[in-house]
């Protein structure tokens, strides 16, 4: 399957309970693009308006623990997907910086993926890729 043939899914909160709606083709897309259109599949899916199509097929899906002010949540995966990330609640945390113990800003991430589908190495290395983008969201490839 190659990039533009993904279909990425955004967990998204409706009055029938949490829905997943799709974003097609989201390896192909540019980051405004992407937001927007994750916009137009989750407000479709909130107002109960989303097509049969805009709810099957995702490959992937992202997910955020943090709206109901979870830490952390590692959620299954649904088939067809082969992994699913999900950001948890940002909270100001103690953390050591050059041996100095500072508040800063943490988000935990949770990103379980198909061992049959998806190599173990391959899917470890994924997860700074990630990090990577949430730091510096203007890196190339982000």
């Amino acid at each position: 399957m190659g990039r533009e043939a993904t279909k990425t899914g955004v967990a998204a909160g409706a009055r029938e309970g949490l829905v997943v709606p799709v974003v097609t083709d989201a390896g192909s897309r540019g980051r405004g693009e992407l937001w927007v259109a994750g916009g137009r599949v989750t407000t479709a899916a909130r107002d109960g308006k989303s097509s049969v199509s805009d709810l099957q097929g995702g490959t992937f899906t992202l997910s955020n623990t943090g709206a109901w002010r979870g830490g952390l949540g590692t959620s299954l995966i649904r088939p067809p997907e082969v992994a699913i990330v999900a950001f948890g609640r940002i909270e100001e945390k103690a953390v050591v910086r050059d041996g100095k113990v500072l508040a800063r800003p943490v988000m935990p991430l949770s990103l379980p993926f198909d061992h049959r589908l998806i190599d173990g190495d391959a899917g470890l290395s994924f997860a700074p890729t990630v990090r990577g983008f949430i730091h510096d969201p203007q890196q190339p490839g982000a």
